[in-house]
């Protein structure tokens, strides 16, 4: 006959239902991995990266909400392997969440073993990065905050320009990724703060950083008459000052380049303050940056032709708080 018939044997039908499963498993899996990458319009994609240094089985991590406890993404110690890195993602509403990575040895994933980092994105825009550090990291991440829209002066606004048109057009020059800065309130009332201090110093030459401030920081301080040397400069000024005027200077003659370019730096406040001085008037100007630019430079012999360069624009380094 030309045409044939057979049964299926029970053997044959439970491979085929096997077979089915898996297919649907890997189908399912996959939609997951697609859904998670889309996101309403009311949540925010959250992606965790980790990439572990040669003793990988004692890094683990979690995110979890702040408020419940619960576990939204996770990774446990003995599941990844020497160097490997991994990312994981979700779609998460606005409110407040807990990172926490840990490694069991109280080393850190960086530098002494490897090049291992952690590297939390909203929508893409790096929010947390690191990987030196002891036992381990815990930050809470307040997703939803934009200080930029609506919060900031004009002035704030400005100094958040100024900076980060400067650092696009560095890092293109050096065929790198843009790493613009956010602006953080909560440096800026600091910064604010030693600003205020600075006036007490408008008679001495010279301008002192604070000591035991765990960010970055730039300084400027302009003094005279209202129309000439003690007018309002434009930010403009006040960061070309710090940029442009030491370009082509060895390190630490551009230190003020440095941090205001450090790649690493993720958070900007900036604070001023003047007062009436002998007729004229005393206005200082402090930028802070998270984390603190010009970080183990002599660990780089920085002050060997460009070395300096090397930290600058790295996109991990070690000084200074993770968060502001």
């Amino acid at each position: 006959s030309e045409c044939s018939s057979s049964m299926m044997s029970p053997n044959s039908r439970r491979k085929r239902s096997l077979v089915v499963a898996m297919l649907q498993l890997v189908i399912s899996y996959d939609l997951r991995q697609v859904m998670a990458q889309i996101c309403s319009s009311a949540e925010t994609k959250v992606k965790v990266e980790v990439k572990a240094d040669r003793f990988s089985n004692d890094t683990s991590w979690e995110l979890i909400d702040y408020y419940t406890g619960e576990k939204l993404l996770k990774q446990r110690g003995f599941t990844l392997e020497p160097n490997e890195y991994r990312s994981k993602e979700i779609c998460l509403s606005d409110g407040l969440y807990n990172f926490t990575i840990w490694d069991e040895y109280g080393d850190g994933i960086c530098c002494r073993y490897g090049q291992g980092f952690f590297k939390i994105s909203f929508d893409d825009e790096v929010v947390l990065q690191g990987g030196s550090f002891n036992a381990n990291v815990t930050e809470v991440l307040n997703l939803g905050y934009r200080p930029e829209q609506g919060m900031l002066s004009t002035r704030e606004k400005r100094y958040l320009n100024a900076h980060n048109k400067r650092r696009k057009e560095w890092y293109e020059k050096y065929n790198l990724t843009d790493a613009p800065m956010k602006y953080s309130p909560e440096i800026a009332k600091g910064a604010k703060a030693w600003a205020e201090e600075l006036l007490n110093a408008c008679g001495i030459v010279g301008i002192e950083h604070e000591d035991y401030n765990p960010f970055g920081e730039n300084l400027a301080k302009n003094v005279g008459k209202r129309s000439t040397f003690g007018q309002l400069y434009p930010v403009e000024s006040i960061v070309g000052r710090w940029v442009e005027f030491e370009i082509g200077l060895p390190y630490p003659s551009n230190g003020h380049l440095t941090q205001a370019l450090w790649r690493a730096s993720r958070y900007l406040g900036c604070g001023e303050a003047s007062k009436p001085y002998r007729g004229g008037v005393c206005r200082v100007q402090v930028c802070r940056y998270g984390r603190a630019g010009n970080c183990d430079m002599k660990g780089f012999d920085a002050r060997e032709g460009e070395n300096w360069m090397v930290p600058m624009l790295m996109d991990v380094t070690r000084c200074g708080p993770n968060c502001p």
